[in-house]
């Protein structure tokens, strides 16, 4: 658990950003969880593959056992418009990047990959991060930015409306502030628990396709942020997804089409809702198409209705491939 403790006399500013880097250090957990973004797993394990051995090897060891990566990967943003070009050049300066990467092996060896001189290792780091986003995250970056703009406007707009706390509350359950005290409960393998007082500190939110749960830097020493699952984060297709489900959206429509590719795992309505940026009854409505049609089924888990696709639908999908 981690708790950021505010400022008693005085709200410590609160800001939004976006960061290409790292949206790339939450793609790389997908490598190995990949039900933690099932929309996009295959085309970011397909960019992967597209790699040479060594950069492959570099940035397999950037993800611990317990899928936790280095803080120098979630750089805090300092805006909307930081370009990943300039988050690189500042791993190059990083004169503490050694102590952050093999801070994640703890009770193991660290991997050859990110062994010897730290200004080699450096170099290795800086040259598999710019491989991977040039073979894999440039094409699809733009898509990925539509996403996380929404978002970001969303989550302003709430806050205007109606206050910080409300807003909060809506990054989900695992965010929760009380009194003065912002509580995050983690859904990860591994004891962290710390305690930071933010005085004037900016707390930075930062939206990400690539994970469905909250993440906080490792250390109290990193700058305060909080990571979170975007709004619409299902709505973000790479030109390898785009071309696989052409016929299936042809057949039976956009929409219909994006939710029979989500429901390769049972999801609840609210949850698809989220997903899509789509309001909840249209949801329903689609969901309702597909199940009489044969191609989804409903089943009831104490309060909610979780939907999946049937054997059709897999079928359907494959096909649509």
């Amino acid at each position: 658990m981690i708790e950021y403790v505010l400022d008693a006399d005085a709200i410590p500013p609160v800001r939004f950003g976006i960061s290409a880097l790292s949206e790339v250090g939450q793609s790389l957990k997908l490598l190995r969880a990949p039900e933690r973004a099932p929309f996009h797993a295959s085309w970011i394990r397909a960019g992967y593959a597209r790699l040479d051995d060594p950069d492959a090897a570099v940035l397999d060891a950037l993800v611990s056992p317990q899928l936790w990566t280095p803080d120098f990967l979630h750089p805090p943003s300092t805006g909307t418009t930081t370009g990943f070009a300039a988050e690189l050049d500042a791993i190059q300066a990083g004169r503490e990047l050694m102590a952050d990467y093999t801070s994640l092996h703890v009770g193991g060896d660290v991997p050859e990959a990110l062994r010897g001189d730290s200004g080699e290792v450096r170099e290795r780091i800086v040259h598999a991060l710019r491989s991977f986003w040039t073979t894999c995250f440039e094409p699809a970056w733009p898509g990925i930015r539509r996403v996380l703009n929404s978002d970001l406007l969303h989550r302003g707009e709430r806050i205007a409306s109606r206050g910080l706390p409300a807003a909060l509350a809506e990054l989900g359950d695992q965010v929760l502030l009380k009194g003065r005290k912002l509580v995050i409960r983690l859904n990860r393998e591994g004891a962290l628990t710390y305690r930071k007082s933010l005085g004037q500190d900016e707390l930075v939110l930062t939206p990400s396709v690539f994970t469905d749960r909250i993440a906080v830097p490792n250390t109290e020493h990193a700058s305060p942020q909080i990571v979170y699952p975007a709004r619409g984060r299902g709505n973000v297709r790479a030109s390898e997804a785009k071309q696989a489900g052409t016929a299936l959206r042809r057949l039976i429509g956009a929409g219909k089409s994006q939710l029979l590719l989500l429901l390769s795992e049972p999801r609840t309505t609210a949850e698809l809702s989220d997903l899509c940026s789509v309001t909840p009854s249209a949801i329903s409505q689609q969901l309702g198409v597909l199940t009489r049609g044969g191609l989804t089924q409903g089943t009831r888990s104490g309060k909610y209705v979780l939907y999946r696709r049937t054997a059709l639908g897999d079928a359907l999908v494959a096909a649509g491939e």
